[in-house]
């Protein structure tokens, strides 16, 4: 038999020594990662955990170089004075009279003693806040 199988054309360059198919899985696993995350974030999270990812993210490379920093955070002032974090179910997003995107307290937070809600620049620990 004379025959010779396989193309002919191709010669030597075949197969390439370029990674091209590797280089194609790994752009197809981080986009589809990053398809994924988006789903879920926009999906399972909570508003009140959505509000704070930039400031979780930040306080973990923030905490690699110093141990605390300014950052501004939405608090809860209850009936006595007294500031805290919302936490699930106590924040939604709403429309400011200006007509920009907002937050508002919800009715279950008023019920449970939430006064007002308000963004305040105060410095936190970067770890403890990070945690």
């Amino acid at each position: 038999m004379s025959r010779q199988w396989g193309r002919v054309e191709f010669g030597d360059e075949w197969p390439s020594d370029k990674p091209v198919g590797l280089i194609l899985a790994l752009i197809a696993a981080v986009v589809s990662t990053g398809a994924v995350l988006y789903y879920q974030y926009q999906r399972d999270w909570p508003y009140v955990e959505r509000l704070y990812l930039k400031t979780y993210l930040a306080t973990g490379l923030a905490g690699i170089a110093r141990p605390a920093s300014y950052y501004a955070l939405p608090l809860i002032i209850d009936g006595k004075g007294g500031l805290r974090l919302p936490v699930i179910g106590e924040v939604i997003p709403a429309a400011l009279p200006n007509g920009q995107a907002g937050i508002a307290l919800t009715e279950w937070a008023v019920k449970h003693g939430a006064v007002r809600l308000e963004w305040q620049e105060h410095m936190y620990d970067n770890g403890h806040l990070h945690a």
